[in-house]
């Protein structure tokens, strides 16, 4: 049971860090997170447009992408120790 959870955790983090790596990832909001708890907040708010540089760091997009990879080794691990 725990092995499943943590292999289908590691496959939402791989898929969530390759989407975020691809050029479709260009259409998304510059801040995802604040873009989608406003929409779900019924409250208004107000949008403000924020300039930023060129070139990009892909921290976050490895980090998902190798804790993916590490939680789907992990999953088969404990599968396989039964």
């Amino acid at each position: 049971m725990l092995s499943r959870w943590v292999i289908r955790v590691g496959v939402f983090s791989l898929v969530l860090g390759v989407l975020l790596l691809s050029p479709i990832a260009d259409l998304l909001p510059l801040d995802l997170w604040a873009s989608i708890s406003s929409s779900l907040n019924s409250q208004e708010k107000h949008a403000y447009v924020r300039v930023v540089a060129a070139e990009q760091s892909y921290t976050v997009q490895a980090i998902l992408v190798l804790l993916g990879l590490a939680l789907m080794l992990l999953g088969h691990l404990l599968r396989r120790e039964r």
